[in-house]
């Protein structure tokens, strides 16, 4: 199955007035003009898992160790657990 993607764009000159147009599945969250500590106040606002990642405009298709909640390493590689007695 195909899946497609959405682009929300909204104005806010404060973070939290986003918070109730979030959703549990929104995944990337793109911002411009925040400060770190301002990000960090909005991300122990949100409730529940809301946003998985959140980047500077122009950054969301950058790749990191962790996209979109999931941690790639852990996802793409396999683990082998050897118990001996």
């Amino acid at each position: 199955m195909a899946a497609g993607g959405l682009f929300l764009e909204a104005d806010a000159e404060e973070l939290k007035n986003i918070i109730d147009r979030l959703q549990t599945q929104d995944q990337t969250m793109t911002y411009y003009g925040f400060s770190r500590d301002q990000l960090e106040q909005f991300v122990s606002l949100l409730p529940g898992r809301q946003v998985d990642r959140i980047v500077p405009v122009g950054a969301a298709l950058d790749f990191a160790p962790h996209w979109d909640g999931f941690d790639l390493f852990a996802q793409f590689t396999r683990n082998v657990h050897l118990l001996i007695r």
